[in-house]
């Protein structure tokens, strides 16, 4: 989050009034989630559907939800899925880039 905390706050207003039924606030700044969910609460209102979380706990919150729903993983992972390649080598990592590199290396290299 590089809002601030009341634009943040804001925004989970509007989706706990649009009924979600968990809403997940991430940042790296503990603080700032502290403050977020202080003014949330002295705001009054329905709170509980609303989770705060630092990225690496909701990594791991996601891995036991998917735990917790056996099922609804076999039907996700029997879904197609959709894999966006990058189209320039600056968003490769350094391994894919190596890669490409010595497979356009050999292609030249090779007789025709």
């Amino acid at each position: 989050m590089t809002t601030p905390a009341k634009y943040e706050v804001a925004s989970i207003r509007k989706f706990l009034k649009a009924g979600l039924t968990h809403i997940a606030v991430i940042s790296i700044n503990r603080k700032k989630l502290n403050l977020i969910q202080q003014i949330l609460e002295q705001g009054g209102g329905k709170t509980d559907t609303v989770s705060y979380y630092a990225p690496s706990e909701f990594i791991t919150q996601l891995f036991n939800w998917a735990a917790d729903d056996p099922a609804g993983g076999a039907i996700e992972s029997v879904k197609p899925q959709r894999r966006q390649e990058p189209q320039n080598s600056s968003q490769l990592s350094s391994i894919n880039r190596t890669v490409k590199s010595l497979k356009a290396i050999t292609r030249l290299a090779s007789p025709k």
